[in-house]
């Protein structure tokens, strides 16, 4: 994997490292593992309420509460590339998803969340196609459990397995384990968290030998600030380090230092510019160090610009058109 296709997949999001490259094995194209992305993203963000939605009045009351969730979907891979001549590697997908939730809440200061899941993939391929190996993900596992401390109105710790995204998600955007210190005041925000990557994760770089049997590990630490205005206009800056940990089955690549060390440093906004128009940017440049192919270390440098640009048209039922650019080096 070269230095630019690392970077487009980091970029894109650090999600990718929970279900990242797990198609080599099987041949099939990246656009697929977009597709799979695409629907834990849209899981996590339907579950992101179960986290919040109790409210206390009193502080010394105790309230919990429960619930469950589960989804079957298909997707049909089927001419996905647009060429009817050429075999399909894969066919379809179907994944079965169960997660169980708890959360509670004593008084304003403490609360604590939970959350359980088991997924099932269930591959079709075409004759001679191995499937995608998904069997460490496919185990019951935590999807989230932390416990939070809210020692005033402007301070917030919370400690355990969360998920937390640095800007628009382009950098991190993941579930860890760690620990996260946030204070508020006056509009402004600063958010500082260090943590680690589950062992459940697959390595985004499918040539570690191994990288699909839980050796991966990565150590993320961010530091963000941001002002949001009276206005509801944001801007914020944030310095990402991520520090490669992961191990290999193979004696050889043991041998030598594999891991891909990154740092990452952005600014970025959120700018209302007429009251049906609004415009996010994000800028941002790497540095690090990884293994080239000649087997030596060498240095990481890249940059990216991303503008998303909405405009909302008339009336709450009509629709919003959207206008994208991005551009990255490396």
């Amino acid at each position: 994997m070269n230095r630019t296709t690392r970077l487009i997949a980091l970029a894109s999001s650090l999600f990718a490292l929970g279900t990242g490259m797990i198609y080599a094995q099987g041949g099939v194209d990246s656009s697929v593992l977009e597709r799979v992305r695409q629907v834990e993203q849209e899981r996590r963000t339907g579950l992101s309420s179960t986290e919040s939605y109790l409210k206390t009045t009193g502080e010394d009351r105790f309230i919990s509460g429960w619930g469950a969730w589960f989804t079957d979907t298909y997707i049909d891979f089927e001419d996905d590339d647009k060429n009817s001549r050429a075999a399909d590697p894969l066919d379809s997908l179907e994944i079965r998803d169960i997660r169980v939730w708890w959360s509670a809440q004593l008084g304003r200061k403490f609360s604590s969340y939970l959350r359980l899941k088991a997924q099932d993939f269930n591959f079709r391929t075409n004759q001679g196609v191995a499937k995608p190996d998904f069997n460490i993900l496919e185990k019951a596992d935590l999807d989230m459990g932390y416990v939070e401390f809210r020692p005033d109105l402007k301070q917030k710790i919370r400690a355990g397995r969360q998920f937390q995204q640095v800007g628009r998600g382009f950098v991190l955007a993941d579930i860890l384990d760690g620990l996260l210190y946030q204070r508020a005041q006056d509009g402004w925000q600063v958010d500082a968290f260090w943590g680690t990557t589950p062992n459940r994760i697959l390595n985004i770089d499918s040539s570690i030998v191994g990288f699909n049997q839980g050796l991966t590990h990565r150590d993320f630490g961010f530091i963000e600030a941001q002002y949001t205005h009276r206005a509801g206009n944001r801007y914020y800056m944030y310095h990402v380090s991520e520090v490669d940990r992961s191990q290999t089955l193979s004696a050889a690549q043991s041998a030598v230092d594999f891991g891909y060390n990154a740092n990452f440093t952005g600014v970025g906004g959120n700018v209302r510019v007429t009251p049906r128009v609004l415009l996010l940017t994000e800028m941002g440049l790497q540095g690090g160090s990884t293994l080239s192919a000649a087997g030596r270390r060498v240095d990481v440098e890249a940059s990216f610009f991303e503008a998303l640009g909405l405009w909302s048209l008339r009336g709450l039922n009509d629709g919003l058109i959207q206008a994208e650019y991005m551009y990255g080096s490396g």
